[in-house]
């Protein structure tokens, strides 16, 4: 049985993941955490059936759509990023082999890709997480092992082929919980 402890103590251990994989700035990780806290209790409580913070509207009812939310951000830092952007509107071009990594790629990544199958492994088994949260904590990892972690969120090679190894690998193992018990274990559990 899941009661409101449980889901308390889901809550603050989210917060505690996030805080532990935030790079930069604490404030700023807590900041967007409240921020989605708040987003996610919008709506209709399930208990009671008081509405909450929905300011008079019908529509914010069932709560907020996340396809909104993550359509909104994603189309917000596009248009700022393309209202600063330097090149105005030029492509570039480049050929599909210089897009194949290179053979000294493939040997700087070979332990990222290692560590990255692992960690997207054991995450992707536990429920309630999946391929996202492996994904950011394979980043974490890598950055924080690496002997040069300024590379990183400049094109360091390890940091993109361990997360990406580690969303593949959570996204097969997440497919456990539903072979085995017929739970879509990305889903809310309501």
């Amino acid at each position: 049985m899941s009661g409101t402890p449980e889901y308390a103590a889901t809550v603050v251990l989210a917060l505690v993941v996030a805080s532990a994989l935030s790079g930069s700035s604490l404030l700023t990780t807590l900041a967007m955490a409240v921020l989605g806290l708040l987003l996610g209790t919008a709506g209709t409580d399930l208990n009671t059936g008081t509405m909450r913070f929905t300011f008079g509207q019908i529509g914010l009812a069932q709560g907020v759509s996340l396809v909104a939310v993550a359509v909104g951000t994603f189309a917000f830092a596009e248009i700022a990023g393309r209202m600063t952007d330097a090149n105005d509107g030029q492509k570039a071009h480049a050929k599909i082999s210089s897009l194949l990594p290179s053979r000294e790629d493939l040997n700087a990544s070979r332990l990222s890709i290692l560590r990255g199958a692992g960690l997207g492994a054991a995450i992707g088994i536990l429920p309630g997480t999946g391929p996202s949260l492996a994904s950011f904590a394979s980043y974490a990892m890598e950055r924080k092992i690496s002997r040069h972690p300024e590379r990183f969120g400049h094109g360091a090679v390890e940091g993109v082929a361990g997360l990406e190894t580690a969303n593949n690998a959570a996204a097969i193992t997440h497919f456990i919980w539903m072979l085995t018990l017929g739970v879509p274990a990305g889903a809310p559990w309501r």
